[in-house]
């Protein structure tokens, strides 16, 4: 417990610096996540065992289910919320006696720096038995998402997101919710911030059915 504190604290600070930069500038990494990526679940395939870097494709991702806890706060008050929020959620895990499917996750709904809205979410491999008390069982909706793999210190997640603005723009797609971050690497085993892997998921559909969506 005390080393996902010491994750979770991590990663707070990581966040916000990421978040501060993206608004001034507007291996060996595990599997990739069971839960979300599978063999059966996408076409073409993710690469095994050392996913590649940067933009992987266009991927039909299933409902992801967790156990969630939505929460906002001003940037001030972020290295607080996030970590009590992660820690209530793996107190929940335990209590439940679900089975964590996955590394910890976030989505972020807004980069309002006066009230950030988020979602940190831990992936489960079914429905518990136990009615959680301080969180929420969610299933995240099936999606098609762009899929990319970064490496990196967080602070530099604001190039990912331009990238994948600029892929979506190449390729006639538009994001229709929020994007998912799923932290695969944990910074209290992987020392060198180079190689941490991030593994981000923007849902996304054509413009064209977008915009058949819109005249409906």
């Amino acid at each position: 417990m005390i080393r996902q504190f010491i994750y979770q604290v991590l990663f707070t600070l990581l966040f916000l610096s990421s978040c501060r930069e993206s608004q001034q500038k507007a291996n060996d990494a595990p599997a990739p996540i069971s839960a979300v990526i599978t063999d059966d679940s996408i076409s073409p395939p993710m690469p095994q065992g050392n996913p590649g870097k940067g933009i992987a494709g266009v991927f039909d991702v299933p409902e992801m289910l967790c156990l969630s806890r939505m929460d906002s706060a001003p940037a001030r008050e972020i290295p607080k919320k996030v970590p009590q929020n992660f820690l209530i959620l793996h107190k929940e895990l335990e209590r439940v006696g679900a089975e964590q499917d996955g590394p910890p996750g976030q989505l972020n709904y807004n980069n309002d720096t006066s009230n950030f809205k988020f979602e940190c979410v831990v992936l489960i491999r079914e429905m518990p038995k136990i009615q959680p008390r301080n969180c929420n069982v969610v299933i995240l909706e099936a999606s098609k998402m762009v899929i990319y793999n970064y490496y990196g210190p967080y602070g530099g997640l604001f190039n990912a997101y331009r990238e994948i603005g600029e892929y979506c723009r190449k390729n006639n797609l538009v994001q229709t919710g929020p994007q998912r971050e799923f932290y695969v690497s944990d910074p209290g085993v992987e020392k060198d911030p180079s190689k941490r892997l991030t593994r981000i998921m923007v849902p996304v559909m054509s413009t064209k059915t977008a915009a058949a969506e819109v005249t409906k």
